[in-house]
């Protein structure tokens, strides 16, 4: 099979410009063989970190899938436009639109049913820690659980019933259901998985938290100080952050790449034993006692036999002077996953699409605050329905964006375009840090794309890829619909 799937643009179509191309073989059977992705990106005039964002897209290429045979290549090409920079999902929403699209089409073409397919070729869950082809060393996973739960949250088999009762109904607007299975990296790339962390513990018994990240809506000082309480056995409210001021702590990385949990917390858990540790040794000193009998709980050092020997942390800070840990940690990469299903209703008539429901099921490991990575994962999938129907900016032939208006002319979903989004989550740890944390903030708009475009196309029928590229706005999907059987229709 030899298409450029939607989102994805196939240089050989003149509806599309220059693009990655995707070439899928499989046996009758719907195992997969070989994967091919050759990428054109558009990285603007000024490269600088536009030039890496391919790479990701390479590097993610066979997504959960256990392809034998998989080639990637990659060709940056500089054009006469503003600067490319990294987006929410940075390359992987590209790796999985171009695989995803593919996938669906291998399942018309074999007569299988989409989900059935995925299930097949999914990497087996005790084959973890797994090198992919492209070289990536993913961390753990469980796919085929992320999907099951994604077909039953959604009420897989219902809509599909309701999608044969309209395609017998001349008067019903068609319905598809999209699926989507993603993986992607977080945390960063070799030399970048490190952060600062630093604690010290006061007089007056406060604790203060300092690492290298920098919020920009993860709430670090919600999380970060739990993280920091939890470890010492304190309360949370003697605990306090600082990020961010170079007079505090000598280095710091910042919040990219879903880093935070993952690289950060890690080093704060990190630091906070180190300074339990470091008590330890000081009231052993202390009292004249081997180490091996001062233990830790909940704030305070006791020695193990001596029962009157025993003191809060701000009383052996008085006792012994500052207790203070400096930390460099460095975490392994993550591999977050997940799995995304979407049912979208489409008018061939106006070229409009509703999406009437859709889940997100991922996993990011170890979770360290649950109201947090919901949040994560509601704005994100919101996020991604953005980038499938609405927000694009197209350029003229000198190279000047034609959105006249500004951002008035650039299109975003508002709660009016916003459909019912159940969010679920399984649990995988990863090996790779001591939380067993995976990085939590990109996952809508590395899956949620796929699953409503593969929605689209499920309604329409669209067999060639080329019809369908993102945004799927109302002239889009109008042109897409009278290319197919529907043609004409009402």
């Amino acid at each position: 099979m030899d298409r450029g799937p939607s989102g994805v643009h196939d240089g050989r179509n003149p509806r599309a410009g220059p693009g990655p191309r995707v070439r899928l073989a499989a046996d009758a059977d719907g195992h997969l063989l070989a994967y091919e992705l050759q990428i054109d990106a558009d990285v603007g005039a000024y490269p600088h970190l536009g030039v890496g964002l391919p790479m990701q897209t390479a590097w993610m290429a066979t997504g959960p899938y256990a392809t034998p045979r998989v080639h990637a290549s990659v060709r940056s090409v500089l054009t006469n436009t503003m600067v490319t920079y990294p987006y929410r999902g940075a390359g992987r929403p590209e790796a999985t639109i171009a695989l995803e699209r593919s996938m669906d089409l291998l399942a018309r073409r074999l007569g299988l049913d989409p989900a059935e397919l995925r299930r097949r070729n999914f990497i087996p869950a005790d084959d973890f820690p797994y090198q992919t082809p492209t070289g990536r060393c993913y961390d753990s996973g469980n796919y085929a659980a992320a999907l099951d739960l994604a077909l039953e949250t959604i009420g897989y088999d219902t809509w599909r019933a309701e999608q044969t009762r309209r395609r017998h109904d001349p008067h019903a607007l068609p319905l598809g259901i999209g699926l989507s299975c993603y993986v992607e990296r977080s945390g960063g790339e070799p030399g970048g998985l490190h952060d600062f962390a630093g604690i010290e513990a006061h007089e007056d018994g406060t604790i203060t938290a300092r690492c290298g990240a920098a919020s920009s809506g993860q709430s670090h000082e919600t999380t970060f100080p739990a993280l920091v309480a939890a470890t010492l056995g304190v309360d949370v409210s003697r605990v306090r952050l600082i990020e961010g001021d170079t007079d505090a702590q000598p280095e710091g990385l910042g919040s990219f790449a879903s880093r935070s949990a993952q690289v950060d917390g890690a080093a704060l858990h990190h630091a906070s034993a180190l300074l339990i540790d470091l008590a330890r040794e000081r009231a052993a000193d202390l009292w004249g006692t081997p180490v091996e009998e001062v233990e830790w709980s909940d704030g305070s050092v006791r020695h193990v036999r001596d029962g009157s020997a025993a003191m809060d942390v701000a009383e052996l800070v008085k006792a012994t002077g500052p207790l203070s840990v400096d930390d460099r940690f460095e975490s392994g990469m993550g591999f977050p996953f997940g799995a995304h299903a979407a049912v979208a209703e489409v008018d061939p008539e106006l070229g409009t699409v509703r999406v009437l429901r859709l889940v997100a099921v991922d996993d990011c490991g170890v979770v360290l605050n649950p109201a947090v990575v919901r949040g994560q994962a509601f704005g994100s999938a919101v996020q991604g329905i953005g980038q499938a129907l609405y927000e694009g900016i197209p350029y003229g032939d000198d190279g000047v964006p034609l959105l006249a208006g500004g951002l008035l002319d650039y299109l975003l979903p508002t709660a009016s375009e916003v459909p019912p989004i159940e969010v679920k989550e399984t649990r995988t740890p990863s090996p790779s840090t001591p939380l067993g944390a995976k990085g939590a903030g990109e996952s809508g708009c590395i899956g949620t794309p796929a699953a409503i475009v593969n929605a689209v196309a499920d309604a329409l029928q669209i067999a060639d890829p080329g019809l369908l590229q993102m945004p799927l706005t109302p002239d889009v999907v109008w042109r897409a619909a009278r290319a197919t059987k529907y043609e004409g229709a009402r």
